[in-house]
């Protein structure tokens, strides 16, 4: 008989109510292991049909080892309608009508144990009273009928036809009658009025009775009732919670389910080992992790039964304070996990893992100061001063930024009349990121929240480079709209604006890029780029820690204590990982007037645990003040993470127009020559010492026949080339500090101004040029 002609044995197995080995979470999947014991085998050709799997199980992850004396043939994975209904899943669920027991029927009925003696003699009182008072009221009414009788029937008597006689009995008998019933009805009319006064009067005090009476009951009774009424309200709020469940698990009820059919062949002359095929471990071969709790018979094998499903993920998440006064801070390390899967997990032990970790976003960025390329070319189109051109003084991105308004309004024309062509050649690479400015932290205003210190709103830029025309249009607003003479600068400095009113409000502003703005990293060293960015998060699998730790490869993971039991639901559970102290935090402030006049507070924490952090979602809190969410980026044990805690206003920061001068030539040189002048003015209106690092740039030629040198500060001739500021900081009394020229014409100085101190910074350069030729910005 061929093998397709043999009669497999059956067995079917639904582990929707039997219990999980093992949930290993991925950031986006789920990796399910169960085992299933004792299961019962023929000799010969089996099938063993796992029904009540997720439909979206991977296929091809799921995996089936054994342990037992058989051998795997053959797995097939499907997707099949599911025969159990809702109600048949879960019976206890079905919503039963409310149905009002007998105890509550008939409260009233119950008098408490008070005493109701008053009311029962008051009532008795009441009817004898009125049964008198009717007793007379009927004798009354019976006179009245008599003589009413005697009167009619004298009227009916026909006096010619009645004999003289009868007519005499009959006067003394009507006189008679008409005398007792007369006597009848005064009696009862005075017998009436005695009785109906004594009837209210025993109403009311039968009213007086009851309403004691009900009064001592209601009291007696308060407890009772707050009793029946506080079962009521559990009995609804048990049949609220009741619904919830039933809306949730049919949320994540399927109308099909995953099924994995084994195929197995145990024949009679079955022998375990290296001769036959090793789909199925003997149990000589099995492993130590997996060998049953007490021996199988011949007829009995256990399945372990491991496959992936979507629907499942982890993400951690922190809560971090800093504290300022004392340079460090404490950050509590979670992860935040959920099931939405159709299964149930019973008892099973959950794992975390950093496989295929990836993250995303950015909260704050300090802008970024690029190299500002310049050319010669003719002055046709452009503005000249004193042969001075506007284009030379400054770059298009310090109109953008300083123009926002403006430059959105070019990029419109732009997009109408497309044959205005710009300038467009690739920037050299930079170590600070994008340009684009977000909100948050400690202080920019946005349109969707604010933050502690309430700095203005920064510029958003749109789009690409102007035309000509839209160039002059935009340093023309510029100049109308630059600060005062600098020296007023010195005098009075506007204050800050005050914080908007949701001070604590999520930043949510989002960073817009252009050709012009998203420029590749350079390969300047870390601590520019830590200088001058925020965070530098990038989208790698990095290995962490946790109190149950274990290693593999460059994929860490770790378990939680116990078992647990997940359910289906839309509700994330976290569960903390570890609680650390990070002693070392360095708080300082960057500056990029040129392109922001306001002083970045940023935080440099150093991962001085063993911990390794992954990048998540962290609430930060800073002296006890929440300032809302940010992002951390991954960070390894003994390196450092920069956070922008937003705008600092108790630094001010003023930055004076841009001036230029021709300078003196001889008079036959063929070169004409200026002279750039650029000054910012920096105080330091805080109680401490505060560390700043000022970014400015000169432009970088990019024509052999324009020279630009440094004259202020002196020193600075070729790259990295430093200066001291003794003189300028006179001499240590108002802090200390020096100046480096980077790559790419970055200017950097390092200063720590003292409390209450102020500083002029001055950068001064020339630029020489052949003569009748302008400058022209490329960037």
């Amino acid at each position: 008989m061929s093998q397709s002609q043999v009669t497999a044995h059956t067995t079917e197995i639904d582990i929707t109510n039997l219990p999980t080995k093992s949930v290993t979470f991925a950031p986006n999947t789920a990796t399910v292991t169960r085992e299933i014991e004792n299961i019962q085998i023929k000799s010969g050709a089996n099938e063993i049909t796992i029904l009540g799997l997720d439909p979206n199980i991977d296929p091809d992850s799921v995996r089936v080892e054994g342990y037992g004396l058989a051998t795997i043939t053959d797995i097939q994975t499907e997707t099949i309608p599911r025969k159990q209904q809702f109600q048949d899943q879960y019976p206890d669920l079905v919503e039963e009508p409310d149905v009002d027991s007998d105890d509550d029927s008939n409260p009233s009925d119950d008098d408490y144990g008070v005493d109701k003696s008053a009311v029962n003699t008051a009532k008795s009182e009441l009817q004898a009273a009125e049964q008198t008072l009717a007793g007379f009221q009927n004798s009354q009414d019976t006179a009245v009928k008599v003589l009413g009788f005697l009167d009619h029937y004298g009227q009916s008597i026909k006096p010619e036809e009645v004999d003289v006689a009868k007519m005499a009995e009959f006067l003394d008998v009507y006189r008679e009658e008409r005398t007792s019933e007369s006597k009848t009805y005064q009696k009862s009319s005075a017998d009436i009025a005695l009785w109906t006064e004594k009837v209210s009067a025993a109403r009311k005090k039968f009213n007086r009775a009851e309403a004691a009476f009900k009064k001592a009951k209601d009291a007696a009774s308060r407890d009772i009732r707050r009793q029946k009424e506080k079962k009521q309200r559990e009995k609804q709020q048990k049949l609220l919670e009741k619904r919830r469940i039933i809306q949730q698990r049919r949320r994540f009820w399927t109308n099909n389910v995953g099924q994995v059919v084994v195929h197995l062949d145990r024949s009679s002359d079955f022998t375990p080992g290296p001769s036959r095929r090793q789909s199925m471990t003997s149990v000589t071969e099995a492993s130590a992790d997996f060998k049953p709790s007490k021996p199988l018979d011949e007829d009995s094998i256990n399945l372990r039964l491991t496959y992936v499903v979507p629907g499942a993920r982890w993400a951690p998440r922190y809560e971090l304070k800093i504290s300022t006064p004392k340079s460090s801070a404490d950050l509590v390390y979670r992860a935040e996990f959920e099931n939405t899967t159709s299964e149930t997990w019973k008892n099973a032990k959950i794992t975390f893992s950093t496989s295929q970790t990836s993250f995303s976003g950015l909260e704050e960025k300090i802008p970024i100061l690029e190299p500002w390329h310049v050319k010669l070319g003719s002055a046709a189109g452009l503005i000249v001063k004193n042969g001075i051109s506007d284009s030379s003084m400054q770059s298009r991105k310090e109109i953008m930024a300083n123009n926002p308004s403006a430059f959105a309004h070019s990029r419109k024309v732009k997009l109408v009349a497309p044959q205005f062509n710009t300038v467009a050649r690739p920037a050299a690479p930079t170590g600070f990121g994008n340009v684009a400015t977000n909100t948050g932290g400690f202080g920019s205003n946005s349109n969707t929240g604010g933050a502690l210190f309430g700095a203005p709103t920064n510029a958003r830029f749109l789009g690409s480079a102007a035309p000509q025309q839209q160039i002059q249009h935009m340093q023309q607003q510029q100049q109308q709209q630059v600060q005062p003479p600098f020296a007023d600068h010195w005098r009075s400095v506007p204050p800050p604006p005050p914080a908007p009113a949701a001070r604590f409000a999520r930043p949510q502003s989002r960073v817009v890029e252009t050709d012009l703005m998203a420029k590749s990293e350079s390969d300047n060293d870390s601590d520019d780029e830590g200088d001058a960015m925020t965070m530098v998060l990038e989208n790698q699998t990095i290995a962490h820690q946790d109190s149950v730790r274990q290693d593999y490869g460059l994929t860490t993971t770790y378990d939680l204590p116990g078992q647990r039991t997940l359910e289906p639901s839309a509700v994330q559970r976290r569960h903390v990982i570890a609680e650390l102290h990070l002693a070392s935090v360095t708080l300082s402030h960057v500056l990029i007037p040129k392109l922001r006049r306001a002083a970045f507070l940023k935080a440099r924490i150093t991962n001085t645990t063993a911990v390794s952090l992954l990048r998540g979602k962290a609430g930060m809190t800073v002296d006890g003040t929440f300032l809302g969410s940010t992002t951390l980026s991954s960070c390894e044990p003994g390196q450092f993470i920069d956070l922008s805690l937003g705008v600092d206003p108790s630094v001010l920061v003023s930055y004076a127009k841009p001036t230029a001068r021709r300078a003196t030539t001889g008079f036959f040189s063929k070169e004409d020559s200026a002279i750039f002048t650029r000054s910012c003015w920096i105080k330091n209106t805080k109680k401490n010492d505060v560390s700043i690092t000022v970014f400015d740039q000169v432009p970088v030629s990019e024509d052999e026949n324009l020279r630009i040198h440094i004259i202020e500060p002196k020193g600075l001739d070729k790259e990295n080339d430093t200066a001291n500021l003794h003189e300028l900081l006179k001499k240590g009394e108002n802090g200390k500090g020096d100046v480096l020229l980077g790559k790419n014409g970055q200017i950097k100085w390092n200063i720590t101004l003292k409390p209450g101190k102020d500083i002029k910074l001055v950068l001064e350069y020339e630029s020489r040029i052949p003569s009748g030729q302008q400058i022209i910005g490329l960037d």
